[in-house]
């Protein structure tokens, strides 16, 4: 298992060999995992942990390329170990260095209120000795500054503990040591003078005391404590003094009283909840008061239970625990709990006042002048409590948020890894790891839940794993099985749905028709209709009463929300096929009209999808317009996965325009495989459309094939989309098209094809519109890309008029995609220095905009204009890292392609047997895609090693196949042929 260190530099270690985390920003994310481990972290909270207030535009992009190196670390389990849940990141590793200095420091304060002393010292000392240095010590991030000043206030208050327990065990000496230096602690000064006077005597101990006072005094201005002073005068007596220091840790017992004790029995099973009991006995070690709210069934009562009986020593005077009955019809009235707290307090039946405030006053006089903790569980809300809240330590739990000051604590879900823990501890024989996984799916790790599953697989040998997930895999009877007697999910839930208005219960049930579990509030506008004001407060509502939690808390429609897999269960049981249908359609058409105004923000002028019926609402599309490659990002598998609910309810022109107007945002971020996917989803109803329509869905669906063994039917589809489109004298999108073709017909190595489509393209161009302008600067790009082989000072020229159009059409990833090209015609020029700075320019470009294809193909780019002007050692270093990248965000050709281009500079450097096994694996991996011009090049590299190994069958088999992939005129048909002739004339290369 993976061990994580966060007291010093940050590391990730398996077996105690370092991982590699990468650099400076994925180390970052993983210390702010790590930190927060077993807890979902959300993508804005990690942003803001890692970059603070100066965010750059493409955080989330680059948030997501540190996700990708931090499993790549973590190995095989990566994806196990840091997984993505509506509520943000969670990883699930326990293992931290700074867990074992808790569990050290706890079980030594633990160890201290039994009287274990000695024990205590050793626990404390353990605890300190694993401390390599301050939190994350080597990671400058903002979100880790408050917390490392936490932890080290943590391991101060672990060392004055340590020193109390060297005083009562009888070891001076180590505390002189330690407190050699004290500086302003008020606490590490009274610790050296009991040292003292164990060691030197009373004389010496009033000494240091007077100087000890006379340092405070003199920085604060100020006298130092009661107790500091009050030791002054017990100095004579130390073993009187070194005892009050032990109430630091075990509390002052000196003042016991028959108390209650009503908290009822903790359950053996508890599991997990590591981050909230220590919250909670932070909070109940100061005395204040904690509010645990959290949805039916999320354990709200066993955490306080829990927390309440470790903190028990603390409050000698007792423990009172009642049930408000906040979920029931009628809730407990606090005129009658008042009653019964004062009962348990030792006040007689008949002089417990009759009326609330005399109740109220008397209670709060009394616990006044006790330690007393109190638990008030199953609050409704915050009038129930006002005359409950005695002013000395209290816990409340509630189903709903409550404003009545305090600590407060949301509940979310189990990991992953304590869901699996607590159905273990009822099923001896719960199946594979993946059933238990999938069986926690089921259940969304909600703990009542899970407990129900578990008990009822207990019960009966016949229910075992399989079967019980074959019942829980049927939705419509999801909720029957989460059942047992009076304990049900479904009545969990349904306490908090009677209680809602009526808007609120309609945007609950629209909300459970999603096929996401986390939407923006601008998705649930377009669901209900309403507007941003009502909506806002109607999702307010829900919140409230836990039945929707909250994703980001950013304002406006782009806050967002998230549904629990078993809430949404219950919303559509509630929801009608009537009602659904309208639900749905309206929502997606809302979706898709925010979809085209996105993409119309993103000024990527290379494709252009058809407009969208409905206009946005105003405030939607004003927040769209104003960040579209955020709001592409936060609703990326929405827009992927409502393709397929359109086609279900048979809306052809909805799921095809959803999948065009999210098609730029995916060629940007090389989201293959969501392009393939919303492709076939919808291409069942392609047959319905007609017109501009179904052109414009023939085009998406071969932008689809391209990269696949289907290119020749991309191909098809290409002719028939352009046909289309000047049938219809849509010039614009027909020139597109043959955009499109030209890129499609040069990767497959038709160099004179593909300069035809472009041309004919420009031909049909005419006007300064600002989308011509973009569309032109697409086919001069094209043709440039096409031209640099044979005619680089004529790619360069076009590349520099793409520049110009992109520039005065606004299109940011376009003007980068331009440099790229004339970097790369640079480095045919010869121009080698341009090329580098040309290309490192492009590349910074392109991750400025968040377009990761084409940030990877100008680092390919540097690396190759590296090699060629002699700067080895950098370019495979650039090289490298891109390799590392591209693997991390799934671009396979990308990765290749870099291989490749290694395996070149390794052949130039004369490492021949180096750079033939990594061209095969190119080759290979490019064989499969079925990239003509792409395996052209690998095999060029492939003959090349060979040819430097003396391989001489190898050149020829290599130069055998090339030949066959491409015309006898092309460009690198001329380098192969001089490659044979070298292998039949016998020279090495």
């Amino acid at each position: 298992m993976p061990r994580v260190h966060l007291l010093g530099p940050v590391a990730l270690t398996h077996d105690d060999i370092p991982a590699d985390l990468g650099g400076s920003r994925s180390r970052a994310v993983f210390a702010v995992l790590a930190l927060h481990a077993g807890r979902a972290v959300q993508r804005h909270e990690l942003i803001d942990a890692v970059w603070g207030a100066d965010a750059p535009k493409t955080a989330a992009n680059q948030l997501q390329i540190a996700v990708h190196r931090v499993r790549a670390a973590l190995g095989e389990a990566g994806h196990r170990l840091l997984r993505l849940e509506p509520g943000g990141y969670v990883l699930d590793l326990a293992d931290t260095d700074l867990a074992v200095f808790r569990r050290y420091a706890a079980e030594g304060a633990a160890a201290a209120r039994h009287g274990d002393w000695p024990g205590a010292r050793e626990c404390f000392h353990a605890a300190l000795a694993g401390w390599r240095g301050a939190l994350a010590a080597d990671v400058d991030a903002p979100g880790l500054v408050a917390a490392r000043a936490a932890v080290d206030e943590e391991r101060l208050t672990v060392l004055e503990h340590r020193m109390v327990a060297d005083l009562v065990t009888g070891h001076a000496a180590p505390v002189l040591a330690g407190t050699a230096a004290p500086g302003l602690r008020e606490r590490l000064w009274h610790l050296r003078v009991l040292a003292v006077a164990m060691e030197s005597g009373t004389a010496a101990a009033r000494d240091e005391h007077a100087r000890a006072t006379a340092v405070l005094t003199g920085a604060t201005g100020l006298d130092p404590g009661h107790g500091f002073r009050a030791l002054g005068e017990s100095l004579g007596d130390t073993t009187r003094a070194v005892g009050a220091v032990r109430s630091w840790i075990v509390g002052d017992a000196a003042a016991l009283r028959p108390r209650p004790m009503e908290l009822p029995a903790g359950i053996r099973d508890f599991v997990g909840r590591r981050d909230e009991l220590a919250r909670l006995a932070e909070v109940l070690a100061e005395g204040g008061t904690a509010v645990v709210v959290g949805m039916g069934g999320a354990g709200k009562t066993s955490l306080a239970v829990r927390a309440a009986r470790e903190a028990a020593a603390l409050y000698p005077d007792g423990c009172l625990f009642t049930d408000l009955r906040g979920a029931d019809d009628e809730p407990r009235e606090p005129h009658a709990v008042l009653g019964s707290f004062l009962r348990s307090l030792g006040v007689p039946n008949d002089a417990i006042p009759a009326t609330l405030a005399e109740r109220a006053a008397l209670y709060r006089s009394m616990a006044a002048r006790r330690r007393l903790l109190v638990v008030l569980d199953n609050a409704l809300n915050a009038a129930q409590l006002t005359d409950l809240l005695p002013g000395t330590a209290v816990i409340v739990t509630s189903r709903n948020a409550l404003d009545v000051g305090g600590t407060s604590l949301t509940l979310g879900m189990l990991s992953e890894g304590e869901a699996a823990d607590l159905v273990g501890r009822f099923v001896e024989d719960a199946g594979s790891a993946a059933d238990v996984g999938a069986l926690v799916a089921f259940t969304g790790r909600l703990p009542l839940a899970l407990r129900i599953v578990a008990v009822r697989m207990s019960r009966r040998r016949d229910l075992g794993v399989s079967r019980m997930l074959a019942r829980l895999a049927d939705e419509s009877s999801r909720l029957d099985e989460l059942a047992d007697g009076d304990r049900q999910v479904r009545s969990c839930i349904a306490i908090g749905y009677r209680r809602l208005s009526e808007p609120a219960r309609a945007m609950l049930r629209a909300a459970g028709r999603l096929p996401v579990g986390e939407f923006s509030l601008g998705v649930l506008m377009g669901l209900t209709g309403l507007p941003l004001t009502l909506a806002a407060d109607v999702a307010g509502e829900l919140e409230a009463a836990q039945l929707l939690g909250c994703a980001t808390d950013e304002p406006g429609v782009t806050r967002r929300f998230v549904l629990h897999d078993l809430v949404k269960v219950f919303a559509r049981e509630e929801s009608g096929d009537g009602e659904r249908r309208a639900v749905l359609t309206r929502g997606l058409r809302a979706l898709h009209a925010a979809a085209v105004c996105a993409n119309e923000a993103l000024a990527y002028w290379k494709y252009f999808p058809q407009p969208a019926r409905d206009a946005p609402d105003p405030d939607i599309g004003d927040s769209v317009s104003a960040a579209p490659d955020a709001w592409f990002a936060a609703h990326r598998e929405l827009l992927v996965t409502a393709v397929g609910v359109a086609a279900e309810l048979g809306e052809a022109e909805l799921a095809w325009g959803l999948t065009g107007a999210t098609t730029s945002h995916l060629d940007k971020t090389a989201a293959l495989e969501d392009r393939r996917a919303m492709v076939a989803a919808a291409l069942p109803l392609r047959s319905r459309l007609t017109g501009v329509r179904l052109a414009d869905a023939l085009l998406i669906s071969a932008k689809a094939l391209v990269g696949t063994e289907r290119e020749a039917e991309a191909r098809a589809l290409l002719r028939r989309a352009r046909i289309g489109f000047r049938d219809a004298g849509d010039r614009l999108r027909a020139a597109s098209v043959a955009c499109e073709i030209a890129f499609l017909e040069r990767r497959l190595t038709r160099q004179r094809v593909a300069r035809a489509a472009a041309e004919w393209g420009l031909a049909r161009l005419d006007g300064g519109a600002r989308h011509v302008r973009g569309a032109r600067g697409w086919l001069l790009l094209t043709l440039a890309d096409i031209s640099y082989l044979d005619r680089p000072e004529r790619g360069f020229d076009l590349a520099e008029g793409a520049i110009a159009e992109m520039i005065s059409s606004g299109d940011r990833v376009g003007r980068a995609m331009a440099m790229t090209i004339k970097g790369m015609a640079e480095v045919w020029m010869r121009r080698h220095d341009d090329a580098v700075a040309d290309l490192t320019g492009a590349a910074e470009r392109h991750l400025a905009e968040g377009d990761l294809s084409g940030w990877m193909t100008a680092r390919r780019g540097t690396g190759d204009a590296l090699a060629n002007a002699g700067r080895f050692d950098e370019a495979i270093a650039v090289l490298s890292r891109l390799v590392t990248d591209a693997a991390a965000v799934g671009a396979k050709e990308q990765e290749l392609r870099a291989k490749r281009l290694i395996a070149s500079v390794q052949i130039v450097m004369g490492h021949h047997q180096d750079a033939l096994p990594l061209a095969e694996e190119a080759l290979a991996g490019m064989r499969d895609r079925t990239a003509p011009l792409l395996t052209v090049l690998c095999l060029r590299t492939v003959a090349r090693a060979a040819l430097g190994l003396g391989d001489l069958a190898r050149v020829r088999s290599a130069h055998a196949e090339a030949m066959t992939l491409m015309p006898h005129d092309h460009p690198y048909a001329d380098q192969m042929r001089a490659l044979l002739t070298e292998a039949d004339a016998g020279e090495p290369a």
